[in-house]
């Protein structure tokens, strides 16, 4: 007796449609879980089944087809470290879509749950390092003694932004000028026992030693035990700062992070945040809320 044998196809073809798609130039930011994340893609997943009659009776056999092996790759990225998006790929499950993000010269997979897009456009120096800042000393710049110093035990999780509402600096003559002017009114003026900040960043791209990482800074009253103070030499309620201060201001940040100074997942404020002022200025104000370690978060203001 002849066996009677019919196959009939039934495809099923899994497209992951991405749920979002990320424009070039805009940023991109590691959240809170974005270390150690695993990239899972593929273009397609296809999976037939076929009807087969066979022995007087009908019966199903599955296929499973993956048009792009699903690869699987571990970065270490710092958490708050932005990327500019250049691109997506689908993800293995219908749910997850995986970001191609430039980071310095490497290109990495970063799965969209381990992103947060970021209002800001500018991303050239977040994520920056410290073997890239300029950094000049207080030897170097010629500060003079403190009267005394509060050792502090970091890493703190906060960071005061301010403006010293004073002269602007483009030049390093003009900014060392201008951070012994800041010293002078801080110790002569005030009667305090150093300069307040513990750095600061004119717009010549360097950033200036004031107190440093390890001693209490005098910047923002009650928050001085938990934050550091970084100033931005120049008065800008009515301009941003140049483009070298703003990148040497994120950097010094990254670069607290990276020393253990700073905590991961730190959280930045304006000193009007925390004090009756209008520190530091408006322009600079509405920039670093913008950034994606700028804390929404309500903190006591004293005045």
């Amino acid at each position: 007796m002849l066996k009677m044998y019919a196959v009939i196809a039934v495809g099923l073809v899994v497209l992951h449609q991405g749920q979002c798609q990320p424009v070039p130039g805009c940023c991109y930011c590691v959240d809170d879980s974005g270390n150690n994340v695993t990239a899972f893609w593929s273009d397609r997943v296809s999976l037939w089944w076929q009807r087969v009659y066979w022995d007087n009776r009908w019966g199903w056999i599955p296929h499973l087809w993956i048009g792009t092996t699903c690869t699987e790759e571990h970065k270490d990225h710092t958490v708050g470290a932005c990327f500019e998006a250049t691109g997506y790929k689908e993800s293995c499950s219908p749910k997850r879509v995986t970001y191609e993000v430039t980071y310095g010269p490497r290109t990495a997979w970063i799965t969209s749950e381990h992103l947060q897009a970021s209002a800001s456009s500018k991303c050239a120096g977040m994520g920056g390092d410290c073997s890239r800042l300029q950094f000049v000393t207080r030897a170097e710049w010629g500060a003079r003694d403190p009267v005394s110093r509060e050792p502090i035990i970091p890493p703190f999780s906060g960071v005061f932004v301010h403006h010293s509402a004073m002269a602007r600096c483009n030049t390093s003559e003009e900014c060392v000028a201008e951070v012994q002017e800041i010293q002078k009114l801080h110790m002569d003026k005030n009667g305090w026992d150093d300069i307040g900040y513990h750095f600061l960043v004119g717009e010549d791209g360097r950033v200036y030693e004031g107190r440093g990482w390890n001693a209490r800074g005098a910047h923002a009253r009650a928050h001085n035990a938990w934050t550091y103070g970084i100033c931005v030499m120049g008065n800008y309620v009515m301009a941003l700062p140049n483009d070298r201060a703003l990148t040497a201001l994120r950097d010094i940040m990254d670069c607290g992070v990276k020393q253990g100074k700073i905590t991961q997942g730190f959280e930045v404020f304006g000193h009007r945040d925390g004090v009756c002022t209008e520190c530091p200025g408006q322009m600079l104000y509405e920039e670093i809320q913008t950034w994606p370690y700028y804390s929404h978060r309500t903190i006591p203001i004293y005045c």
